[in-house]
């Protein structure tokens, strides 16, 4: 069953590396943002190659290469800017969701891109999430360093978990945050592209997309 939340996994560069043509790996996909009474979802491109890519139309695929979305193809091609595609939600897909991501051409005619994708379950579950005001997370998009002050008028040990879109662990903290403390966090060693930051305490979890440059 649908979990009943707006993913917004977008709109955020995720950069989904093909494996056929070498134009798809300049692409820049954002994936993806659900909206659940429009039964949509949102995929933002931008192109970075002088390919065009005529006429294209995205699909997404699970496991058993069944349609979960389909876009209605609206666009002369992909540019230099960012440019969001609406695809038609066919099957609701469960979180979380591995399945492929596949871009054609000249209204479907040709395959020019395959993608793998993974959509995590980011849905709170029981636990209750974070007041905005209770954890500053900046900034965000980030370079080498992240910063996060916390709001809160006790000291609580806080664990703080990195994911990458694989769903692997990435980096990891443990430590104790009082009101006036501010956390700096150097993610040197972590590539560029979108993540996962999870931030969590006793009572508490606060989930947030994280876009290193």
């Amino acid at each position: 069953m649908f979990k009943q939340l707006l993913l917004s996994l977008a709109l955020l560069p995720i950069t989904l590396f093909a494996q056929n043509l070498p134009a798809c790996d300049s692409l820049l996909i954002e994936c993806c943002d659900f909206s659940l009474t429009e039964n949509s979802m949102i995929i933002t491109a931008e192109n970075q190659s002088s390919v065009l890519f005529d006429y294209p139309g995205f699909v997404i695929l699970d496991a058993n290469e069944d349609t979960i979305a389909k876009e209605t193809v609206n666009y002369f091609g992909i540019g230099w800017g960012p440019q969001q595609h609406t695809l038609s939600i066919y099957n609701a897909p469960d979180l979380p969701f591995t399945g492929t991501l596949k871009l054609y051409t000249w209204f479907y005619e040709s395959l020019s891109c395959t993608f793998d994708i993974i959509i995590p379950d980011t849905s709170l579950n029981n636990t209750s999430s974070h007041n905005k005001n209770d954890i500053n997370i900046y900034p965000n998009p980030c370079n080498d360093q992240l910063w996060i002050s916390w709001d809160d008028k006790t000291n609580a040990p806080i664990q703080i978990s990195i994911i990458d879109m694989n769903g692997h662990l990435v980096k990891e903290i443990k430590n104790n945050l009082s009101r006036a403390q501010v956390l700096n966090i150097d993610l040197t060693e972590l590539e560029a592209g979108l993540y996962f930051l999870n931030i969590q305490t006793e009572e508490k979890v606060k989930k947030e997309k994280l876009l290193k440059h």
